[in-house]
C-alpha cells in the first residue's frame, strides 16, 4: 500500500498536472492563456502551487519553499533583471502587496521593471509606493514622482502627468538620479522638459 502523499507531495502533483494544460507557473498562481491574448484565467490564488513550481528560482533546499512570503518576494524582486524582464514583474506585485513589501528601493526596482514590461498600471501603483515609503526629501520620493508621470504620459493622460511633474519640481533636492539602462539621468533641468514636452 502506497503511503498518502503529504503536502509538498500533492502540490508537486497538481503542478505537474496544470504544466501539461498550458498553464504558466509565476509566483501568485497558475495562469492559464486564453485568447485574446491579454485574458488569462488565474487558479490557485493563495499562490502555493505556483511558489512551488518556482522555489528554484526564489528559494532553495530539495523544492520545499525556505523563509517567509516576504523572505522570498524580497528574493525573487533583487533577482529581476532590469530590462526585458517578462511577465514576473506583474507577478511579483501582487505577491508584494500581499505580503506587506515595505522596502523603498524593492518597491522602486518592482515599479521600474514593470514600466520596462509595459504593464503600466501596476507600475504607476507600484512608483505611487515608492513616492509613499520613501523618506521626506529623499531622492527616491520625487524621482518616483517623475516617473508616474513618464507612465501617466504614455497613457496620453497628460493633465496627471503634469500633476506628477510639478509635485516633483516642488520637492527636487537638486541632485539627480540615472538610470542607465535608458539613458537617462533625471533631475531638475529633465523635469522642466517634461512639463514642457511629454515623455
Amino acid at each position: 500500500m502506497k503511503a498518502p502523499l503529504d503536502r509538498w507531495g500533492m502540490i508537486a502533483s497538481a503542478c505537474v498536472v496544470l504544466a501539461a494544460f498550458g498553464a504558466e507557473a509565476s509566483t501568485t498562481g497558475f495562469w492559464i492563456p486564453a485568447e485574446p491574448p491579454e485574458t488569462h484565467y488565474r487558479i490557485d490564488a493563495k499562490g502555493e502551487l505556483a511558489m512551488a513550481a518556482t522555489a528554484s528560482r526564489v528559494a532553495s533546499g530539495g523544492g520545499r519553499l525556505q523563509g517567509t512570503m516576504l523572505e522570498q518576494v524580497t528574493a525573487a524582486i533583487e533577482a529581476l533583471p532590469w530590462t526585458n524582464p517578462g511577465r514576473e514583474p506583474f507577478d511579483l506585485f501582487f505577491v508584494a502587496l500581499d505580503a506587506e513589501l515595505s522596502d523603498v528601493k524593492l518597491w522602486g526596482k518592482l515599479a521600474l521593471t514593470l514600466y520596462d514590461a509595459k504593464f503600466y498600471p501596476e507600475a504607476v501603483e507600484a512608483f505611487e509606493k515608492t513616492a509613499e515609503l520613501a523618506p521626506e526629501g529623499s531622492d527616491c520620493s520625487w524621482v518616483a514622482l517623475v516617473w508616474q508621470g513618464h507612465v501617466h504620459d504614455i497613457a496620453e493622460e497628460r493633465e496627471r502627468a503634469l500633476e506628477c511633474y510639478q509635485q516633483a519640481l516642488g520637492k527636487c533636492s537638486g541632485d539627480g538620479m540615472k538610470h542607465d539602462q535608458y539613458g537617462m539621468s533625471i533631475d531638475e533641468a529633465w523635469i522642466k522638459l517634461r512639463l514642457e514636452t511629454p515623455f
